[in-house]
């Protein structure tokens, strides 16, 4: 799985997504406030 963020501009602020290493099934992850400093971690099952 590849985490990574993306701005689209605008008012929404970045965003953090997931995606498998295949490149495919691109979600996005909920976060509080905007997404930056992601704290990197195993995979919690």
């Amino acid at each position: 799985m590849i985490m990574f963020f993306r701005d689209p501009g605008g008012n929404a602020g970045p965003m953090l997504y997931t995606v498998d290493v295949t490149g495919r099934n691109e979600q996005i992850l909920k976060t509080p406030s905007y997404a930056s400093d992601p704290a990197w971690s195993p995979l919690l099952q």
